[in-house]
């Protein structure tokens, strides 16, 4: 995992993920860039349960999401890609 200004890119066989600005208050950003062509992709949003807060599905390559009202309290949540039914690393985001 790197982390620099906010920014976590952790890189796996499925691709990078990124999000900034983390921590965050209203909003944040959540960019990905997958590695090939697939079938079916989306982001998993998860609390530290593993609760399912919310999943987007992805129809792109590469692209950038925002997301903020999905996560209705402060806390610590994590952010998958999952391509082809594969979950890919996960990287932490932080609602103050």
């Amino acid at each position: 995992v790197i982390v620099a200004n906010g920014i976590s890119e952790p890189s796996s066989s499925l691709g990078k993920l990124a999000a900034a600005p983390n921590p965050f208050s209203e909003a944040i950003w959540i960019g990905y860039e997958l590695e090939k062509p697939f079938e079916a992709a989306s982001l998993v949003v998860t609390d530290v349960l593993g609760q399912l807060v919310k999943s987007i599905p992805i129809d792109a390559l590469a692209g950038q999401l925002e997301m903020g009202s999905e996560l209705a309290s402060s806390g610590v949540y994590f952010v998958r890609m999952v391509v082809d039914g594969q979950a890919g690393k996960a990287i932490r985001v932080v609602k103050l």
